[in-house]
């Protein structure tokens, strides 16, 4: 999977994200190979010829009770309507595991952290 780009159709997703600040690409999660872990990763993200950095979430939203893995990138400086548009992206490094957080606060705070440690490992 590392060092792969793939390239996947953006999902219409139930906008919880862009309600707590941080709106994502929803994309089919069946596109990653089985042995693909749950967990958070840094990512890049290609549209329409430009590259963007990316904080990727694959697994389920537990603080939302569901239990099916979803897929779904945040893109750093990114806000577009890109509903059944292609994007390509790259996984790179695995920041942390999934959590099960007690409120959509507590989430945020945690999603703040994320994208720090993405540009973190992936910023010159």
């Amino acid at each position: 999977m590392k060092n792969s780009w793939i390239k996947a159709k953006v999902l219409k997703g139930d906008k919880k994200g862009r309600l707590i600040g941080f709106p994502t690409v929803n994309l089919d999660p069946k596109i990653l190979p089985v042995v693909f872990n749950h967990g958070i990763y840094t990512a890049l993200v290609k549209y329409k010829n430009n590259e963007y950095l990316g904080t990727l979430f694959y697994g389920p939203r537990l603080v939302k009770g569901e239990t099916h893995p979803v897929l779904e990138i945040y893109i750093h400086d990114f806000n577009e309507d890109i509903y059944d548009h292609e994007v390509e992206f790259i996984v790179h490094s695995f920041i942390r595991d999934v959590c099960n957080f007690g409120s959509f606060d507590e989430l945020k705070v945690e999603m703040e952290r994320d994208i720090e440690k993405t540009k973190q490992l992936l910023m010159p």
